[in-house]
C-alpha cells in the first residue's frame, strides 16, 4: 500500500510543471494582441469650393444664386483642359485696373487706311487671358466733331469688361468738318472688318463682336448695329471679304432720329447739319439715312440702350423711340432709365439710380448674356 501512494505522490509532482506550463501558454494566448483587422481606407476628401471662383462669370440669362456651402457630390473625373476658356475671368479689382491701364494697353495699332488717313486703335486686355476672346468695339462721342479714343464714357466701363476676359478696343475714326458723314460710320466698320481679317493676329473671336458707344458714339454704334452692306457704309479702306456686323450693342443716350423735331429745331443741330452733313437743311434724305430708328430690322443684334431722365442734349424720347422700334421688330433689347441724370450720366438735381457702377455693371453682364451663350 505504501508504494501506491508513493507511486502517486510522484506522479503528482511530476505534472505540476506540465500544468504551470500550460496554465502560462494558455495565459499569454488570452493577453496576445489580436492583429487589425482590414478596413477600407478612407480617401483624402477631394478640395471643394463653397463658392464659385471669382475668375468664372456666369451669363446673366442662366445666373443663378451661388451656393453657401460645400456640394456634396463627387466631382466628374478632370478632363483635358481646354485651349479657349470662354467664361474665365481673372481676379482684378476693377478699381485698380484703372490706374494701371498702361500694363495692359496696345496703343496705336494702325488699321485701315481711308482718303489717305490712317485709322489706329488702342487695345486693352490683361496679359494673362487666353483667346481668342470676345471683343468690345469702343466708338467715343463729341458731336462728331470732338473726343478721341483715350477718353469718354466708355472707358469707365472698360475695366469691368476687362477683367471679365474681353478684349476692349478703342477706336478711332475721322471727324468733321474736314470729313463728313458718312464718313465716320464707313471708318467704323472698316475697323471691324479690319479686326475680323487680323482675328487670329490680335487673338480676337470674329464670331462675337460687342460695340459700345456714347453720345455721338452712340448713335455710330446703333447704327452700326441695324446696318448691312446694303446699307452702303462699307465702301472704304478695304476688307470688304469681312463681314462688319455685330452681335451686340450699347447705344448710351446716342440721338437715333435726326429728323426728329426735338433736335432738327434745336440751333446747336441746326449748325451741325452743315459742319457734320453737308447740310443747309434738315430735310435730306441723308439724314433719314443716317438715323438708326429707321434702320431697323428683325435680324438686328441684341441692343442695351442708357438714358439719363434730364439730358436735354438728346431728348430722352430718342432713345425710348429707338427702344420701342427694336421690340417690335422683335430684337432683343433693354432701356435702362437713370434718375437724376443728364447728358453723360452727369448728376443733376439729386443721386443717380442706378448709380454709375450699377450702370457699368449692367452693361457688361448685357454683353455677357449675349457673347458668352454662343460659346
Amino acid at each position: 500500500m505504501k508504494t501506491i501512494k508513493t507511486i502517486k505522490k510522484i506522479k503528482k509532482i511530476k505534472m505540476r510543471p506540465m500544468l504551470m506550463l500550460l496554465l502560462i501558454l494558455s495565459l499569454a494566448a488570452c493577453n496576445q494582441v489580436a492583429p487589425p483587422t482590414a478596413s477600407p481606407v478612407t480617401p483624402p476628401a477631394v478640395a471643394t469650393a463653397t463658392s464659385e471662383p471669382a475668375a468664372t462669370v456666369i451669363p446673366a440669362a442662366t445666373r443663378t444664386s451661388e451656393p453657401t456651402t460645400a456640394p456634396t457630390a463627387t466631382p466628374a473625373p478632370p478632363t483635358e483642359t481646354p485651349t479657349v476658356e470662354p467664361t474665365a475671368r481673372p481676379t482684378l479689382d476693377p478699381a485698380a485696373l484703372d490706374k494701371s491701364t498702361r500694363n495692359i494697353k496696345q496703343k496705336n495699332l494702325p488699321t485701315c487706311v481711308v482718303d489717305g488717313v490712317t485709322l489706329r486703335i488702342d487695345l486693352y486686355r490683361l496679359p494673362e487671358v487666353k483667346g481668342p476672346t470676345p471683343t468690345i468695339i469702343y466708338i467715343h462721342g463729341g458731336a462728331w466733331m470732338n473726343g478721341s479714343k483715350k477718353g469718354g464714357y466708355g472707358l469707365s466701363v472698360m475695366p469691368q469688361l476687362v477683367v471679365r476676359g474681353y478684349s476692349f478696343i478703342a477706336i478711332t475714326y475721322r471727324l468733321a468738318p474736314e470729313a463728313k458723314f458718312p464718313a465716320m460710320i464707313e471708318d467704323i466698320k472698316c475697323n471691324i472688318r479690319f479686326l475680323r481679317a487680323h482675328a487670329a493676329e490680335y487673338n480676337l473671336d470674329p464670331t462675337r463682336f460687342g460695340i459700345l458707344g456714347n453720345s455721338a458714339g452712340g448713335h455710330l454704334a446703333a447704327l452700326a448695329a441695324v446696318t448691312d452692306e446694303r446699307a452702303g457704309f462699307d465702301g472704304a479702306g478695304g476688307y470688304a471679304e469681312q463681314s462688319s456686323r455685330v452681335q451686340v450693342a450699347v447705344d448710351m443716350y446716342g440721338p437715333t432720329d435726326l429728323t426728329a423735331p426735338e433736335i432738327t429745331e434745336k440751333p446747336e443741330f441746326k449748325r451741325m447739319i452743315q459742319q457734320v452733313f453737308g447740310l443747309t437743311d434738315s430735310t435730306s434724305d441723308l439724314l433719314w439715312r443716317a438715323s438708326p430708328l429707321f434702320q431697323v430690322t428683325p435680324d438686328d443684334p441684341p441692343t442695351l440702350i442708357v438714358h439719363g431722365e434730364q439730358d436735354t442734349t438728346v431728348p430722352l424720347q430718342q432713345s425710348q423711340r429707338f427702344y420701342d422700334q427694336l421690340k417690335a421688330a422683335g430684337v432683343p433689347t433693354e432701356l435702362i432709365l437713370v434718375k437724376n441724370a443728364a447728358h453723360g450720366l452727369v448728376p443733376e438735381g439729386g443721386e443717380l439710380s442706378p448709380s454709375i457702377d450699377e450702370v457699368n455693371r449692367r452693361i457688361a453682364d448685357f454683353f455677357d448674356r449675349y457673347l458668352r451663350l454662343n460659346r
